[in-house]
């Protein structure tokens, strides 16, 4: 295997690495929404029952 053969072995092992973390970070991301939303509607259902 040559130098730049190599090269494009770490360039692709470098894709994939970010493509892994992206997905991760997605992940994260919809955990985070799920929770707001449930948060959302806590405090709407507080607000309602507040305000009777």
């Amino acid at each position: 295997m040559d130098l730049q053969e190599q090269q494009l072995e770490l360039k692709r092992m470098k894709i994939e690495e970010m493509q892994k973390m992206r997905k991760v970070e997605e992940q994260k991301l919809e955990e985070l929404k799920k929770i707001h939303t449930s948060v959302d509607a806590l405090l709407s259902f507080v607000m309602l029952v507040s305000v009777k």
